[in-house]
């Protein structure tokens, strides 16, 4: 059986690399740093699920939510990552 595709879009290298590390065993996962290349990835892979970061520079999580609904081949799973690295404000 083909391992079930992830497609992991996230501007933080380290994000990408645990979620990857932690997946990679039972996934086929293709990590994505770029948001601007997040249609291309869909189009091309068409992965069983998307993991976006929904504060990302240029195309934000909700943008490319609201637009994958125009693209047909859009994923029956759609994951939203809501991690931010703490900050001294987290913490007051």
């Amino acid at each position: 059986m083909l391992a079930k595709k992830v497609l992991i879009c996230d501007d933080s290298e380290g994000i990408l690399d645990m979620l990857t590390l932690v997946l990679e065993d039972d996934f086929n996962v293709i990590a994505e740093q770029d948001s601007l290349n997040i249609y291309t990835l869909i189009e091309k892979e068409k992965p069983d699920l998307i993991v976006l970061d929904r504060w990302m520079p240029v195309l934000s999580g909700d943008f490319i939510l609201k637009n994958l609904k125009k693209i047909q081949t859009s994923p029956a799973f759609l994951y939203w990552l809501f991690l931010r690295t703490p900050t001294a404000e987290t913490y007051r």
